[in-house]
């Protein structure tokens, strides 16, 4: 009898060591890591910003802001943003344009130039696209693309890029 109570013991101690962990996002069908950024730029492929890849969430003047970033080890950097919402709640599965306070910005670093700064072009509207799948307290995954410009300071031939089959999955803090 001993025995058995022993084993049953035993297996529920290694059973519960087995349970899940639901306080974090489902991984999502592509199985994009926690703490990746990816995009491929004017169809160079996999663009990885996955150093400090995080999303930070802060208040100004009582709206929310959101805004998602990485860093590649050539040093340029990508900001994701969902801008101007009354709560982190407020940002809730769905896609969200330029109209609807989405936000791409890229700072790339050139032996020859220095930082050139793309963002997205105050002339036309709804080139960024920002598609949040899933998000938690902790987390949020999703997809992105969208046309960035450079800003003008640098004369450099690349005026304008273009950022598809994006997705990110990182950690809100």
């Amino acid at each position: 009898m001993k025995t058995i109570i022993c084993t049953v013991a035993i297996l529920a101690v290694l059973f519960s060591s087995c349970a899940k962990n639901t306080a974090s996002l489902p991984v999502s069908i592509d199985s994009t890591a926690v703490g990746t950024i990816f995009v491929d730029i004017n169809g160079d492929n996999h663009h990885a910003f996955t150093i400090s890849a995080i999303a930070h969430s802060y208040s100004v003047l009582g709206y929310t802001n959101l805004v998602i970033s990485g860093r590649e080890q050539s040093g340029d950097s990508i900001n994701i943003g969902l801008l101007g919402y009354n709560s982190l709640a407020d940002i809730i599965p769905g896609t969200y344009v330029d109209s609807t306070g989405a936000f791409l910005s890229l700072n790339h670093i050139s032996p020859y130039y220095g930082n050139v700064f793309f963002h997205p072009d105050a002339l036309t509207h709804d080139t960024s696209f920002v598609t949040v799948t899933a998000i938690s307290p902790t987390e949020i995954q999703g997809t992105f693309s969208g046309r960035i410009v450079n800003d003008g300071n640098v004369n450099i031939v690349t005026e304008n890029l273009s950022l598809a089959n994006g997705k990110f999955h990182v950690v809100i803090q």
